[in-house]
């Protein structure tokens, strides 16, 4: 993934606690998109429903809006006051009772501010244009009662397809007198109106949008991060431990070297994100999962005893649970920074060690004991390696690049 596509997630993460809502006055436009005459869904293993009759409107108010940030292409597209309408008939695919049976009539509504990123691209000494234009469904959605969750994916998925399509092009040509009006003192980000001459008003916080898209932009490149650097798989410590074992104190002596742990590479969004702000300070708290965890060590040795035991290690935890705190402020040379980041779950381990024979006391109490060390050391391991992944992409794609340019144009 590109650089400027990785600026422009984080970028978008920025923004999202300054994006503003102005006050009506300009009167909406009108776009009727084009459907097929029937589309056909799956609801169930063994259930189809065929969806007929439609109807995709799109209300939006011209007003479009581009967020610019000092020295970067990347930019956040803003539509207004705008309302998706979808209308039609449903019906099941192969209906028991035909011709008795009367259709469904469906309807599903996303209204709101439509967000968006895109590339700014110089056409001209006096012209700018939004390349790469990809825009997110407005966050309130209503839709018929018991519309089933594949018809509702399925509608949303065309209306995304129309946003893209009609509105994108709607946002015109930027000139360059514009982009020059720009404060570039101030380091959150600026507004330009796109295509319209229109002043800006009194404008009030709004939180009618979903936050969690860009969020999964910004784990997307994160992944690509670790992904395209080798990361999945990293080096963990040797471990040289003793625990007393037994009623009269007898130590268990335990070496491992050569460990590694992955996947890394199976960071994801479990939970909504959640925005506080205090003045110009912003925190989003986010709720992040790795459906694989495993670990393993080329080489052990156990001695407790007489008893002397060698192998291989091998261990898998049924999924990770992480909590991270991200800090924005606007008064900071850099202004996005992770706060912290938190194992709040480790699921079971399953550990299996070669050459320890047969299951007895001994060993069970062994397997006990490096079980909860393990559950400790997987803590530590996974939150500073996740967060050394993070810092890093902030490093390169925020506070390196955004910082200096800006600089530059101070």
């Amino acid at each position: 993934m590109s650089g400027s596509s990785a600026l422009s997630a984080w970028l978008f993460l920025i923004a999202l606690a300054t994006i503003t809502h102005r006050s009506a006055g300009q009167p909406q436009q009108l776009i009727a998109c084009s459907q097929p005459d029937s589309f056909t869904v799956q609801i169930t293993e063994n259930e189809n429903v065929v969806v007929y009759g439609t109807e995709l409107l799109i209300r939006y108010n011209p007003r479009a809006g581009i967020h610019l940030f000092p020295g970067a292409d990347a930019v956040n597209v803003v539509f207004d006051e705008s309302s998706i309408e979808f209308k039609g008939y449903m019906s099941p695919e192969y209906p028991v009772a035909l011709p008795f049976g009367s259709p469904e009539r469906l309807s599903w509504n996303s209204s709101g501010i439509i967000l968006g990123t895109g590339t700014l691209r110089k056409l001209s000494r006096e012209d700018y244009i939004v390349r790469e234009c990809r825009l997110f469904l407005p966050k309130n959605i209503k839709s018929s009662v018991n519309l089933p969750f594949a018809v509702k994916d399925e509608i949303a998925n065309h209306a995304l397809r129309c946003i893209d399509e009609y509105l994108c092009k709607e946002l015109g040509l930027i000139e360059t007198r514009k982009l020059e009006d720009i404060n570039k003192d101030h380091r959150s980000a600026s507004y330009a109106d796109a295509s319209y001459n229109v002043p800006q008003p009194d404008c009030i916080m709004s939180n009618n949008f979903d936050i969690n898209e860009p969020i999964n932009l910004a784990v997307k490149n994160i992944v690509a991060y670790i992904e395209r650097n080798n990361h999945s798989k990293v080096v963990i410590p040797n471990v040289d431990e003793s625990h007393e074992l037994g009623p009269f104190g007898m130590k268990c002596y335990f070496q491992a070297i050569n460990g590694t742990f992955e996947d890394l590479s199976t960071l994801e969004r479990t939970g909504n994100a959640q925005v506080s702000s205090i003045g110009k300070v912003h925190v989003v708290i986010l709720a992040f999962g790795l459906s694989t965890a495993n670990f393993s060590y080329d080489y052990y040795k156990i001695k407790y005893g007489v008893m002397r035991l060698n192998g291989k290690v091998t261990g898998s935890i049924d999924g990770l649970a992480l909590t991270l705190s991200v800090v924005i402020d606007y008064d900071k040379e850099c202004p996005i920074m992770l706060e912290y980041i938190k194992v709040t779950k480790v699921g079971d381990i399953k550990i299996k060690m070669t050459g320890l024979g047969l299951i007895n006391s001994v060993t069970s109490k062994i397997l006990s004991w490096l079980t909860n060390m393990w559950r400790k050391n997987i803590v530590s391991l996974v939150e500073v390696n996740v967060k050394n992944a993070i810092n890093k992409h902030l490093r390169d794609y925020i506070c390196t690049e955004f910082i200096s340019t800006h600089n530059e144009t101070s």
